[in-house]
């Protein structure tokens, strides 16, 4: 199977990276670090599964930069992208935060997952919270992925 993981946070991109590798046998993770250098990757060849981020930088930062904002939801524009261009490939959310957005627009992360299964239903397939103090995301990002297999099969 290949993955793509869109992640930003190199710290949590290496921890789950440890975790596929170790849980998934045959599994090739590709990395990116913003909404561009995901979409290229997806462009460049589809994998088989996303692992997304909700808060990215557009672009990837570099040594020269002064730095791109990042957004709360830029990874919807990965899904809206998906969806635009009809590009059938399971997504997962992935993230660190509770909540998304700012005061009266801020949306729960189970609030947001309702959102895009009504939303992306063709690939959307959930979320899952991550915690560098605590496992219990390991096993329920597991279940997502495997029950992304059973439906392939």
């Amino acid at each position: 199977m290949e993955l793509l993981l869109i992640e930003d946070n190199e710290h949590k991109s290496l921890r789950i990276q440890e975790f596929l590798n170790n849980a998934l046998k045959n599994t090739k993770v590709t990395t990116a670090s913003s909404v561009q250098a995901g979409l290229q990757k997806i462009r460049a060849s589809a994998p088989d599964l996303i692992l997304l981020d909700m808060s990215l930088p557009a672009f990837t930062y570099t040594n020269n930069d002064n730095g791109f904002q990042h957004s709360s939801y830029a990874g919807k524009d990965i899904l809206e992208y998906l969806d635009s261009f009809e590009i059938n490939i399971p997504v997962i959310v992935i993230t660190a935060f509770t909540t998304f957005g700012e005061q009266k627009n801020a949306l729960t992360l189970e609030e947001l997952d309702s959102v895009f299964v009504k939303d992306y239903p063709e690939y959307y397939i959930g979320s899952v919270w991550y915690s560098s103090l605590e496992d219990g995301w390991k096993s329920k990002l597991l279940t997502l992925i495997n029950s992304t297999q059973r439906e392939n099969n």
